[in-house]
């Protein structure tokens, strides 16, 4: 008969799914059997105690593990450059156009529909930076060959 796992591994394996996927792939059953492996060392000799102590080890060392991997994958930089890239698109139309209110007349039957599309605009002018900046910088270095070796 199989051992269902306790919900501790379960909740460890859980918490491995918030690594970067290539670190996941490579490591998480690895670690996650070695949580095994002490968590029931420890209920082989009864101590209950030990378990809660290992889960709580283990889950500060998720904690502290799981930004650096996701630091050494790059992905936040790429995330910080688009959104700094945004704000500072942002930051520079407002600063171009005039402050005060617009005197332009609207018809009232169409403050509905200009609202609509300012709000529309401002929900997809940073998502447009965020493409554009991933297609000027990092598109190029996906499309790089690697340079063949002399013999």
């Amino acid at each position: 008969m199989t051992e269902w796992p306790s919900l501790l591994a379960i909740g460890y394996r859980i918490l491995l799914w918030l690594y970067p996927p290539a670190f996941r792939r490579t490591f998480a059953e690895s670690m996650a059997a070695d949580f095994d492996d002490t968590c029931a060392e420890a209920r082989v000799r009864g101590d209950t105690r030990a378990v809660l102590a290992h889960a709580l080890a283990a889950t500060a060392n998720l904690a502290r593990s799981i930004p650096w991997q996701w630091l050494r994958s790059g992905v936040p930089f790429i995330l910080l450059g688009a959104a700094v890239c945004a704000g500072l698109a942002i930051s520079t139309l407002s600063w171009l156009v005039p402050l005060g209110p617009f005197a332009v007349a609207i018809a009232a039957a169409a403050e509905d529909d200009l609202l609509l599309l300012i709000m529309i605009l401002t929900a997809l002018f940073p998502v447009l930076c965020v493409v554009l900046f991933n297609w000027w910088f990092v598109m190029p270095s996906l499309r790089r060959r690697p340079r063949r070796r002399r013999a």
